[in-house]
């Protein structure tokens, strides 16, 4: 399978009038600006210190000598996940649900399933309802952070199109797609490094995030299959979910980066936002 990169577009949501983040996964060799892409920025945000610091009130926090610091940190998460999904836009974190993915694109593998598979438009609702954060993990010295937690159920849907092969059966195809995880358990591992800023405090630049994902059960449903031929369509739907274990195998890691940029993104903006001895003093 090929390498993939991650692309970001800013873009403003009308009613709000705040900006949002989207995320567009391409091949390495493709370039993130491209024909009708929009200019792409980082986060940017203009609050003073006072009200940065006022939102970051609202984020539990554990003071690095509690002995039940771990405990603390994993009830922090659990408390802040609700908040991410409409986002903490005074810390530069825009909402987090739905999560946007403009393109994202999966090469042809060399397994029983094969698929050269487009996503264009993917729209992720149900990440951050009801989980249950099972351990988080930090080591302040090499600032890494580890966390465990399980979603019921998340939807993404798209546009979609397809060519390869399942079990040596022909795909193809265009059109809407569904696909829904079914309690799945999540991994996040983070990397940052310590810096120092001007006002002499030091913060957590996140450097790299990786996620895996493990659902119990995945369903999926490709529309217009074969030209929309219902008997083929619906053969074909069958076959994917009777195997969607196989599937999720070939497309799975897709996601799975795609995720993890956008939680790099969002995390790197809360700890450049909030000193360490803020978020972990050594007493509260």
């Amino acid at each position: 399978m090929t390498s993939q990169r991650v692309c970001f577009e800013d873009w403003w949501e009308p009613s709000l009038y705040i900006k949002k983040k989207r995320v567009r996964t391409v091949d390495d060799q493709s370039s993130c600006t491209g024909t009708g892409s929009r200019e792409r920025r980082a986060i940017t945000t203009s609050t003073t210190a006072t009200l940065e610091r006022a939102e970051a009130a609202d984020i539990k926090r554990c003071a690095r000598t509690d002995p039940k610091f771990f405990s603390c940190l994993r009830d922090a998460v659990q408390d802040t996940l609700p908040k991410l999904k409409n986002g903490l836009p005074k810390l530069g974190l825009p909402p987090l649900d739905p999560l946007l993915v403009s393109e994202l694109r999966i090469s042809q593998g060399d397994g029983p399933v094969g698929l050269n598979l487009v996503f264009k438009d993917l729209v992720t609702t149900g990440l951050l309802d009801n989980d249950k954060v099972y351990n988080t993990e930090i080591d302040l010295e090499n600032l890494t952070i580890n966390a465990t937690f399980l979603f019921p159920r998340a939807i993404a849907t798209s546009n979609y199109t397809v060519n390869g092969r399942v079990l040596l059966l022909p795909v193809t195809g265009a059109g809407g797609s569904k696909v829904v995880l079914k309690d799945c358990t999540c991994k996040w591992h983070i990397q940052g490094k310590r810096i120092k800023k001007k006002d002499g405090k030091e913060y957590m630049d996140i450097q790299t995030t990786e996620i895996k994902m493990t659902p119990k059960k995945m369903e999926l449903q490709l529309d217009n299959l074969f030209g929309g031929d219902p008997r083929l369509g619906t053969t074909m739907n069958r076959v994917l979910n009777d195997n969607w274990e196989l599937v999720y195998n070939e497309i799975g890691s897709s996601f799975e980066i795609a995720y993890a940029e956008v939680v790099r993104q969002h995390a790197r903006s809360l700890f450049l936002h909030v000193p360490l001895d803020e978020l972990f003093p050594e007493k509260l």
